[in-house]
């Protein structure tokens, strides 16, 4: 067992229902403890995770987490965390005690505006440090932050809508 201990719990050093892991270059761990609500870290070797993301409790301040699915950490030591249920993207530095919203911002409501997500379920980078968004109907990517591409159906030849953030 690499992390947890096969049980569902909330203790340190158990996860329930964890979806998204980012391995780092020391083999640490962050995992999205979807349950829990938070963001979990583990030390390469380590018997416990710590709370790095959320408070345990879903909620929908910049503090909480409402069922995290997926996180990525780039080389500035931010978490990039897939808050599903919130319908929204956070940049969280580790340490900090709040993220701050990247991506669909204005609601917690799944949606197809521009300004909406429809179920996010992963974020990642490109080969050229893009940062993209996947969700049932839309991809978000672009060099310098995220610019929305939405596709209707799923198949058909997406359209730019608008810039929505910027990494620079």
């Amino acid at each position: 067992m690499i992390a947890g201990t096969g049980s569902a719990g909330s203790a340190p050093n158990m996860l329930y229902y964890p979806k998204g892991i980012f391995v780092d270059s020391t083999s640490a761990m962050y995992i999205a403890d979807t349950y829990n609500h938070r963001i979990q870290y583990w030390s390469n070797g380590a018997c416990y995770g710590g709370t790095v993301a959320g408070t345990g409790t879903l909620g929908t301040s910049l503090s909480q987490l409402y069922y995290p699915v997926a996180v990525i950490v780039d080389v500035n030591q931010y978490m990039y965390i897939t808050d599903q249920f919130n319908e929204r993207i956070l940049r969280w530095l580790v340490g900090s005690c709040v993220g701050q919203c990247i991506a669909a911002c204005a609601s917690t409501a799944p949606g197809q505006a521009a300004n909406q997500f429809y179920y996010v379920v992963r974020v990642v980078f490109d080969s050229a440090g893009s940062l993209g968004l996947f969700h049932f109907r839309i991809f978000l990517a672009q060099t310098t932050g995220i610019t929305q591409i939405v596709t209707s159906p799923i198949t058909s030849t997406p359209s730019i809508i608008s810039t929505t953030f910027s990494a620079q």
